[in-house]
């Protein structure tokens, strides 16, 4: 639109001018937006392919994390646990039998928990593969499985139709406008989309009059989805712009088994689909074989079992530690750990080499002394029989030897020697 102004000289008057200007695309094909939009799509391709380049690549490389974590695992508890336990059993077995000392006790537990250290880290690598796997493969899923292109927030996913015995209802579905199920029964057409952009996931239904987009309130819809072990869920719609839009949430996961009963025009519609995600059939075989039973959800206890590795030990503040006076070589022991024992009760028997030459020490100086109270007690008749002789004082002269007053004196001396032994 554009406003001026002119002197006509011939009139010798001034005209104000307005012009309107209305293109008309009559050689413009709009190749220009076309050709972005190509250019886009081939972009979007190529981006596609690169995200599944490099998912690949990271699928091989966490299956080689997983293949190794695995081997050093099973290695781990073939060949080194069992050898490092055995080696700690041996060696507990011979400190009690007084073969090792604790040091060599020490040495072969941390072995064992070194080995035992090990098997857990390389568990934990084995974990952490399988759950980087796991991703890496369900993001290969998705992305060799895009939906076509939708209106923002909109899609429908992967259904399957069941309509057989339905005289009204339609034979299968397309994809609509919006990129949902498209049900279609002589001119009158549905599309039924889930929209989960900003809000949380509704139904939207849009109603179609060959090919053309009807006014919503022109429809009476409702829908009944059919969920595995849950009691069915009616959705009712009301008009909101140009679609209707569903009453209540449709809750996670997206599969279900779908009725639409619509009322247009004094005409009836039925339409039908089943919609199937994250859903795993296992077969009875299966399932007997793995041991898996089927039972119907209640209240009760969980009870969960979490194999850990641990070491049992002893109350030390109940706990007395009987230490021998002697060492030497444990033949026998006639209680375990954690019996109640008695005062005065054997525990264990022990051979002990200082405590047998102590011994024999013993016995020696007790015939000693049985001998030298034997000597005393004869010498000390003869001494009084007047037939011993009289022995000499170790503080007086020297007695002549084997003179009478000689053997009399060393009687005194001798009886002096074992008075004390005589009143014991």
């Amino acid at each position: 639109m554009s406003v001026g102004a002119q002197h006509d000289s011939e009139r010798d008057l001034d005209q104000a001018i307005i012009g309107v200007s209305v293109p008309i695309p009559l050689f413009d094909r709009n190749q220009g937006n076309l050709e972005a939009a190509l250019r886009q799509s081939d972009q979007a391709r190529d981006e596609l392919m690169a995200t599944k380049l490099r998912i690949a690549t990271q699928l091989d490389q966490a299956l080689g994390r997983f293949a190794t974590a695995r081997s050093e695992l099973t290695f781990l508890e073939r060949d080194i646990l069992p050898g490092a336990q055995g080696a700690y059993d041996a060696v507990l077995k011979g400190f009690e039998l007084g073969k090792f000392s604790f040091l060599d006790v020490l040495d072969a537990q941390r072995t064992l928990f070194s080995a035992r250290s090990q098997q857990l880290d390389a568990l934990r690598k084995a974990h952490h593969a399988a759950a980087a796997l796991g991703a890496l493969l369900a993001a290969l899923i998705l992305s060799r499985d895009l939906p076509s292109p939708t209106h923002e927030g909109e899609g429908r996913g992967t259904a399957e139709h069941a309509h057989e015995g339905d005289p009204t209802a339609a034979s299968g579905s397309d994809e609509g406008p919006h990129g949902g199920w498209l049900f279609k029964q002589d001119s009158y057409a549905l599309e039924l989309t889930i929209f989960e952009r900003g809000v949380p996931p509704q139904f939207r239904i849009y109603a179609y009059h060959d090919d053309r987009l009807l006014d919503p309130r022109t429809s009476d819809v409702s829908l009944t989805l059919e969920r595995l072990g849950r009691p069915p869920q009616v959705f009712s719609f009301t008009p909101q712009g140009e679609y209707l839009v569903g009453d209540a949430v449709v809750e996670e996961p997206h599969s279900f088994k779908a009725t639409l009963t619509v009322q247009h025009e004094a005409q009836t519609y039925r339409f039908g689909f089943e919609q199937v995600e994250a859903r795993v059939t296992i077969p009875d075989a299966q399932l007997e074989a793995s041991g898996v039973t089927l039972r119907r959800a209640e209240p009760g206890r969980i009870r969960s079992l979490v194999p850990l590795i641990g070491e049992i030990r002893l109350n030390e503040d109940r706990t007395v530690h009987v230490v021998p006076v002697l060492g030497g070589i444990v033949q026998s022991v006639r209680v375990n750990v954690g019996d109640r024992v008695q005062a005065g009760q054997v525990l264990a028997v022990i051979a002990s080499r200082d405590l047998a030459e102590q011994r024999a020490e013993l016995l020696a100086v007790q015939k000693r002394l049985a001998l030298a109270r034997t000597v005393y007690a004869r010498e000390r008749a003869l001494w009084e029989a007047r037939i011993a002789a009289e022995q000499e004082l170790p503080s007086g002269p020297r007695c002549a030897p084997g003179s009478r007053g000689c053997r009399a004196k060393r009687a005194t001396e001798a009886r002096r020697a074992w008075q004390p032994a005589d009143r014991g």
